[in-house]
């Protein structure tokens, strides 16, 4: 609107209809002659010197708002304030959707239309990767929103630049300009998501943050950036107040290391599995180590407010995983699982397939339903779970048997023929075999069948098949 507007008005001067005394005719004043006023201006070293930092990546942004630009030639007739809000320096967890890195209001002084925001992210360590090792983006899906209602407002959009770079470049913009009417102040965010990993560019640990502005100019925002509605034209340097590009805090990433998964849903909450928890409750707890230890959990209001069979449930405090069921008299009950482990062999693709089973994938969690200790008290509490028959192959602490879970809560001791390597046999498939804590054992594993000669000219993976029974459930076989 703007340019066509721009255009009506140079063609008006050219027929001799513009200002004759210099007063403003339309036209924006070329950039040129805005770039030599900074060199002039007592601040021009300082913005100069603020820019080198964010291209540096030497210090966080100060949070203050003691930096006006053009503070002594600054309009009287401001047309917009820039205010730098943030976030504080935190942690962001790798696999994080939607994480807020860069926050800032805008207080319209005049009715005004926003065009673009160019922005940069940078790693604070310049051997450290926001552009990944094959040239995709370890911070991607960048959105600007409004923080009151969480609208996307520009976006999502990408930070592009050289792959194994420090730095991603990018700019939000949009057809319909944004609207900010006199009195409308408004707080926008920046979002992106951060990726879960990059192991030949590994950015765990390392310090990030967004600076938002025209790196060429030194300005929050740049020429043909922001429109005054009032005169159809683009809104002068002068006329915004705090008009200095702005680095936010450095945000660390963290998280769970590279050999652990990562899950999260639509609204970025994320579950990743813990390390052994050493102090639970006596009879729950033998160092055992759980995928679902953080996150937020579904709630009871999703069912019609009341537990129902098969639900996995959660208190609040503590980590372990219930499972809901009942019992054939009708009592409701609940069985608890000792590891992720024994839950990933009922509720991950790996317990169902023989290929090794995967105790690091908490996707599981996602359909966790967070109780009160009054609800989770309503089910009498039964055995522990067992694994999945034909998911694994179980040895106790106390012992060198090896056995395989079979159907019925029943352990099937195994053996080779004279001279087979029973150890290569077994690992030649990561992840078949689990060790129990005896205390585990005693409690939970006390039926056991009679022996079996296995055939090692088959795969392990492949005899475990034999093991299987499609028709079981979690509860079957509990008391």
């Amino acid at each position: 609107m703007y340019k066509q507007v721009l255009a009506f008005l140079v063609t008006l001067s050219a027929l001799g209809c513009g200002s004759a005394d210099g007063a403003f005719d339309g036209s924006t004043p070329p950039e040129d002659t805005q770039t030599n006023e900074d060199a002039s201006r007592p601040d021009a070293d300082e913005s100069s010197a603020k820019l080198a930092d964010a291209s540096n990546g030497d210090t966080a942004a100060d949070t203050t708002d003691a930096d006006i630009s053009d503070d002594a030639a600054l309009s009287s007739s401001v047309a917009l304030v820039v205010r730098f809000e943030g976030p504080p320096a935190r942690e962001i967890p790798r696999g994080t959707t939607d994480a807020e890195l860069y926050r800032v209001t805008l207080v319209p002084q005049q009715a005004v239309e926003i065009f673009r925001f160019p922005f940069s992210i940078d790693q604070v360590r310049e051997s450290a990767c926001a552009i990944g090792s094959e040239g995709a983006p370890n911070y991607s899906a960048f959105t600007l929103r409004d923080a009151t209602t969480g609208a996307v407002l520009m976006g999502p959009t990408e930070a592009t630049g050289i792959p194994n770079g420090p730095r991603g470049m990018g700019e939000f913009t949009r057809a319909i300009p944004l609207r900010l009417e006199i009195g409308n102040e408004r707080t926008l965010v920046v979002t992106a998501t951060v990726r879960q990993s990059d192991p030949r560019c590994p950015f765990l640990g390392e310090g990030v943050r967004v600076t938002m502005g025209d790196p060429v100019t030194g300005r929050f925002f740049a020429a043909e950036a922001v429109g005054l509605v009032s005169e159809s034209r683009y809104v002068r340097h002068g006329e915004i107040g705090n008009n200095l590009l702005r680095t936010g805090n450095v945000m660390t990433i963290g998280g769970p290391g590279y050999d652990q998964s990562v899950v999260s849903n639509e609204r970025g909450q994320f579950w990743f599995c813990g390390d052994p928890v050493p102090d639970l409750p006596a009879g729950e707890a033998n160092a055992y180590r759980g995928c679902c230890t953080n996150g937020r959990w579904r709630d009871l209001s999703e069912r019609d407010g009341r537990i129902q069979d098969g639900m996995l449930l959660r208190l609040a405090s503590s980590p372990i995983i219930y499972y809901a069921y009942t019992r054939g008299d009708r009592t409701p009950m609940r069985t608890f699982f000792p590891t992720t482990a024994e839950l990933n062999s009922w509720r991950h693709p790996s317990g169902r397939e023989h290929r090794g089973l995967d105790v690091s994938d908490p996707t599981a969690c996602l359909d966790v339903f967070q109780v009160t200790s009054e609800q989770l008290l309503t089910l009498s509490h039964g055995p522990n779970a067992m694994f999945r028959p034909g998911s694994v192959y179980v040895r106790r602490e106390a012992e060198p048997t090896t056995y395989a879970m079979g159907p019925n809560r029943t352990l099937i001791p195994i053996r080779l023929r004279e001279g087979a390597d029973l150890e290569a046999w077994l690992t030649a498939t990561p992840g078949l075999v689990r060790r129990i804590p005896e205390a585990f054992f005693a409690a939970t594993y006390q039926r056991i069948g009679p022996p079996r000669l296995l055939d090692d000219t088959l795969p392990a993976d492949r005899t475990l098949e034999g093991f299987t029974a499609p028709t079981e459930e979690i509860e079957t076989g509990l008391r």
